[in-house]
């Protein structure tokens, strides 16, 4: 009797180990998942972002050249999730965001020179 105890308490532990396992390689596969998304959206309100301050379209425009499935809202997002990353990366080397400080004021001006 006690024999058969330990044996199920084994594989009761082992069951549990795989539990555990499975669900921690499942939340990497899901963050793999996330990080892969984002990139995607990043790129795509780049797009947005180029066609709209680049190439000079009004949203409206580039949203005719994207085809139905992007709605205003969604390409607003992207290109705030965009931009959010430009000024994540500018953030990380130093330098100041486009756009930061007062507006019309240069960070030129704002050091003193």
């Amino acid at each position: 009797m006690a024999a058969e105890r330990r044996e199920r308490e084994k594989r009761l532990g082992d069951l549990g180990v795989t539990v555990a396992e499975e669900l921690a390689q499942r939340d990497i596969l899901v963050r793999a998942r996330d990080e892969r998304i984002r990139a995607a959206e990043v790129r795509a309100g780049k797009a947005l972002r180029s066609m709209v301050e680049v190439e000079g379209l009004t949203v409206g425009e580039a949203l005719r050249w994207c085809g139905a499935g992007l709605e205003a809202r969604e390409a607003a997002r992207l290109r705030q999730l965009a931009q959010d990353q430009s000024e994540k990366g500018e953030q990380a080397q130093g330098q100041e965001p486009a756009g930061a400080g007062r507006c019309g004021e240069s960070a030129r001006a704002r050091a003193g020179a």
